[in-house]
This record gives C-alpha cells, structure tokens and sequence, in this order.
C-alpha cells in the first residue's frame, strides 16, 4: 500500500495528495495563461485562504442569491439530501470553503444516526485546516460522521481515488460507495458545458477503477434573471472588487515579484450569452509590459482582457444533459422560491462490462 504523506488537525488527519509543487505549477500557470490568447489566470489564485475569507464577506451580502438560495434548499431540504446518500460510504467535498454550508448536510447525518466518512478536498492548506477545525468543532464526539482531510486539486483528487487502496489510510472499514458533494455553483466556473462533463466522467472513471459506485450532488446556479445577476455580481460592491483583485495579489505572491501592480488594472465583467455565463477579467488602464522573467514581456494595451473566473448560469435542462453525458442519471433534484438555484442527485449509470 502507498503511504501517504499526512498531518493531523485536531484528531482529524489531513493526506497530502499533491502530485506537483504547487507553488512550481502555479508559477508555470500563471505564465502560460498570459502568453497565451486570450490570456487568462488560473481562478486558483482566488481560492486562497484570504481569498476564501472575502468571498465569504461578499456572499453575505443581502443581493448575493446564490448563497442565499442554496442555504435556503439546505436549511429546507437536508434530511432528504442526506438521505440520498449511501450509509457507510464516502462523501467527498470538492474545494470545502466555508463550513456553513456543509454543517447542515453533516447535521443531518448525525441526526439521522447514519454513518459517513466526510473527506474534505481543498487545494489551500490554510483553507482546508480552518474549515476541518470548524467541521470538528461543529460534529464534536459524533460517532457518526468521521471527518479526513485532502489536500490537493480536483485533479490530485480523482488520482486519489482511482487507487484500490485510497481508504485504506483513513478507515479500517470498506468503502464502496463513493458521493462526491460540489456546492457553491462550482461545476459551473469550467468555462463550457464539455469541459465540465468531462470532469464527471473522469470521476466517475476513477470510482470504477476503484470498484466503487458514484454519485454526485451537485449544487448550480440556474438563474435566467438578468436583474437578479447583475444586482448579485455588481462591481460596484467593494466586497466583490476586494475578492477580485486580491487575485492579483495571490498572482504576485506567487511569482515572487510584483508582475501586476494594482494601480495599473481594473476588474471587468461580460455576459456571454451562448454559454450562460458571466465571465470576470482584468483589463489595464493603460498599455502595459508584463515581465514575468521568462522570455520576453507581455504586451497588453489598455482595455485588454486576462479572464481569471466565469460563473455559469446554467439551465436546468443543460445541467441533465451534461450529467447524462458523463454517464449519470439524475434521480432527485431540490429548487429555491426563486426558482434560481438547484441542487441535483445524480448516480452514474451501471458500467457496461
């Protein structure tokens, strides 16, 4: 059996699943996305444990549904949620953030006196212990809900769990089930519907692999009403422009220098209507070099565009078929008042052998 490296949080272990240095492929990242058309950032840089930090401040807002909505399906629907899953098994949380949320699904497990083994996936070290802490706090002396730790990305994620011997290090009982939770409108910051697809069915490629059946909740963002958007993800709220730029900031610290003065940009925001997105960049106020020490500089003029995060606004119908065409069947699905935001039960079809 691999041993994986491992740190502890309390009484909750935390695996290092890294494949890369993550600091090397951020760097390596940062300057591909802008030597390459249109340029881009990676949307990691916002997820930082800072970064977490203001992006929960901004979704507070009172205009902000979508959080508002997907505690409102949480604090109504829970039980049924937890329900869906199967006792015994894995449920795997990509990009853990904020506790809020998941405490209510946990709750509920405990409440329903079903057993679960909560692994929580996060590419920040600082964002994933503060929110083990919080979750250990939150399920103190359950004897229901065992919490672990895993640090790395979706994609060291699905690595990880393609190994027949994943769970071994964690529990001493057999995992056969295997639930990945993906709240927050997540799936949709993939820039187009295939991309996400392919996600799932990598996923669920690694269950398989792994001999265990797979399963998705996944929460999603489903709102057609423009006002509503753009009252959601309006520049004009500080909150919003901090989280944004402290992107630049995460960027800076990881190319070890000042590649982007935040004087010199601003952050800006289309709607692309063929997607269903709203696509978030920062564009400079003026023509611009950006040296980065490997090769020559980026030219950039003034209104240029660097994308670093899209939010979909995906319709329901558009949410199925990309499900359908990962090999997942949605059995369940749970709506706000608004009719903005969904969450979505979704088991992947038996494997054709």
């Amino acid at each position: 059996m691999t041993v994986t490296p491992s740190f502890t949080v309390g009484d909750h272990r935390i695996f290092d699943i890294r494949q890369d240095i993550e600091d090397v492929q951020l760097r390596n990242d940062i300057v591909d996305g802008l030597s390459t058309y249109p340029a881009s950032l990676p949307s990691s840089l916002l997820w930082t444990a800072p970064g977490l930090k203001l992006f929960d401040r901004f979704s507070q807002t009172p205009s902000y549904y979508p959080f508002h909505s997907e505690m409102e399906i949480l604090q109504r629907s829970a039980a049924e949620i937890a329900a869906a899953v199967p006792a015994g098994g894995a449920l795997i949380e990509l990009g853990c953030g904020t506790i809020r949320k998941t405490k209510l699904i946990l709750s509920a497990f405990e409440q329903q006196k079903k057993p679960i083994h909560y692994y929580a996936l996060d590419i920040s070290r600082e964002g994933l212990t503060d929110s083990i802490g919080g979750l250990s706090r939150a399920t103190h002396g359950s004897p229901y809900v065992h919490i672990t730790g895993l640090w790395g990305t979706y994609e060291d994620g699905v690595s990880w769990l393609a190994r027949p011997d994943s769970f071994k290090e964690a529990t001493s009982g057999v995992i056969s089930s295997v639930v990945f939770l993906w709240l927050g409108n997540s799936i949709a910051n993939f820039p187009h519907f295939p991309e996400a697809s392919a996600f799932l069915a990598c996923c669920r490629r690694a269950c398989e692999l792994s001999q265990r059946s797979c399963q998705f909740l996944l929460s999603t963002d489903i709102c057609q009403n423009p006002g509503l958007i753009n009252d959601a993800y309006s520049l004009a709220k500080p909150e919003y422009r901090a989280f944004l730029r402290q992107g630049l900031t995460a960027a800076n610290r990881a190319m070890g220098r000042l590649t982007f003065d935040l004087a010199d940009w601003e952050c800006g925001s289309a709607y692309n209507a063929d997607e269903y997105r709203l696509d978030f960049f920062y564009t400079p106020r003026r023509d611009l070099d950006v040296v980065t020490d490997d090769g020559p500089p980026q030219i950039f003029q003034k209104g240029d565009r660097v994308q670093i995060v899209s939010s979909g606004k995906w319709p329901e119908q558009v949410v199925e078929q990309l499900c359908i065409r990962a090999g997942f069947h949605v059995q369940q699905r749970w709506k706000d008042g608004l009719d903005a935001y969904c969450f979505f039960s979704a088991v992947s079809f038996p494997s054709v052998t």
